[in-house]
């Protein structure tokens, strides 16, 4: 191939891209936008990477019962806070939220895969205006009932392991949680054993062993927690 077709080529596929239409939100979506009060913009750059349609979303519908102590649940309930969510594809949910989720988070806006579903129908991926990046927990209504783990459990761990190892929160549904860590445990084996401990099924219905959790963690750079 000579070096005048390369540059031809080359010229065309960037002609092609630069010339292709920008996805935009419907007047519909333009609408739900601003009665939510959300950024335009921010809501502008998830259209261009989905062509999902924007839905309202209310919190949990299971309510206080996924909390251990009803005021808790009042007081979040007082924020009155409402999102939006969207269905992706297996493949393409995660690469949704790891492009988006650290320039939402700039801008006080948490986007999380909040349903995955293996491929069989599309994941769900929310998005959630907060303070308070703990309130994406108390929206799904996160829990592990069958371990009598409410919502407040799982938050005062994260919150322990946060602080010792920083989280990126990247999905959160109301029986799983995932999160980057920003630096691993010094000693994964001593972490992995206190995730089963907090959380068995990951193991016991999930990769088999606390061995196989280290080796995980260190694979993978994910905290993740899953109660069935």
């Amino acid at each position: 191939m000579t070096q005048k077709l390369i540059l031809l080529i080359a010229f065309l596929t960037f002609f092609m891209i630069a010339c292709s239409p920008k996805k935009v939100l419907t007047d519909k979506e333009k609408e739900l936008v601003a009665d939510l009060g959300l950024d335009l913009a921010l809501m502008t750059e998830l259209r261009e990477l989905t062509d999902s349609a924007f839905t309202k979303k209310m919190s949990s519908e299971y309510g206080m019962e996924n909390f251990r102590d009803s005021t808790n649940y009042k007081s979040f309930k007082k924020k009155g806070l409402v999102g939006i969510v969207i269905e992706e594809s297996q493949e393409n949910a995660s690469k949704v939220v790891n492009k988006l989720k650290d320039i939402f988070s700039e801008e006080g806006y948490y986007i999380y895969l909040s349903e995955t579903n293996y491929g069989y129908s599309p994941d769900k991926i929310t998005v959630l205006r907060t303070d308070d990046k703990f309130d994406v927990l108390r929206f799904e209504g996160t829990n592990g009932i069958n371990y009598d783990i409410y919502v407040e459990d799982i938050i005062h761990k994260l919150k322990n392991w946060d602080d010792k190892y920083g989280l990126e929160f990247t999905g959160t549904g109301f029986d799983f949680f995932q999160a980057n860590y920003r630096r691993l445990p010094e000693n994964i084996q001593e972490h992995a054993e206190e995730l089963y401990s907090f959380c068995p099924d990951i193991v016991d219905q999930g990769v088999g062993s606390i061995s196989a959790l280290k080796q995980e963690i260190e694979r993978s750079n994910e905290l993740y927690l899953w109660w069935d």
